[in-house]
């Protein structure tokens, strides 16, 4: 079996492989790269994101966009998603979340949506509301959106920050 590391990224193996690797370490579409001791993931819409961990027995991927990283305010690349099926044990269980970016003509007065206030202006208020989807459990405000507003994105993220 394969492993590389980069920066504070250990393990770095199936489905993932750092460039430079064999083929067979990994899936194409998850080469990472190494750069300035960062590990980062660049998708095919030519979005990237540095990897902050893999965790190989939960099958999940910690990872934050570069640009925001690094302070700019910009939305995030449309619905981003690892597929379940790049790993090889899948937990049907695990309790997934999504942020969901909104634009809307007017103000939303509900606790559930925060504004982003760097994305937002006179004409128009973006929003983001943080849903679960998992086994038997659905969250799905976001299909009841105001006719004020317009759905952007669909983010994978988790309930914690760091």
């Amino acid at each position: 079996m394969c492993s590389s590391s980069c920066g504070d990224v250990r393990n770095i193996s199936y489905p993932f492989r750092l460039k430079g690797d064999p083929a067979r370490c990994g899936h194409p579409e998850l080469e990472l790269s190494c750069e300035n001791n960062k590990t980062i993931l660049e998708l095919s819409n030519s979005a990237r994101y540095y990897v902050k961990r893999i965790s190989h027995d939960k099958c999940t991927i910690s990872v934050a966009d570069v640009n925001l990283a690094n302070g700019s305010c910009g939305l995030p690349y449309k619905s981003f998603s690892l597929y379940p099926y790049f790993f090889r044990h899948i937990n049907d269980y695990i309790l997934k979340s999504y942020a969901h970016y909104v634009n809307c003509s007017s103000n939303i007065v509900d606790q559930a949506y925060t504004k982003v206030p760097c994305l937002s202006n006179n004409q128009s208020n973006v929003y983001v509301y943080v849903g679960h989807v998992g086994y038997g459990v659905t969250n799905a405000r976001i299909s009841d959106l105001p006719d004020s507003c317009v759905f952007i994105s669909k983010i994978a993220t988790s309930d914690t920050m760091e």
